[in-house]
């Protein structure tokens, strides 16, 4: 940008500009490696979650029992 014809202030204001939308590139870079970062956590504590085979939880005696009598009940047995 040319600064000639507006006197030295507008330069001094160009360079203010500059090192504020530097600042502001800067801590934008530096906000999307931390949440890139924590998204690598989060798939990291996940994943096994995601692919991992499905685990037949063990039920107890009585409990079962109650699913079967609810299942009798429920088809008009």
């Amino acid at each position: 940008m040319c600064s000639e014809g507006y006197g030295p202030h507008i330069s001094f204001v160009l360079l203010l500009l500059l090192g504020y939308r530097t600042y502001v590139a800067l801590t934008y870079i530096g906000f999307n490696i931390v949440g890139f970062v924590v998204n690598l956590w989060v798939l990291y504590v996940v994943a096994p979650l995601l692919f991992a085979p499905a685990v037949k939880k063990k039920f107890s005696k009585l409990y079962l029992q109650k699913m079967r009598h609810f299942a009798r009940h429920a088809v008009g047995k």
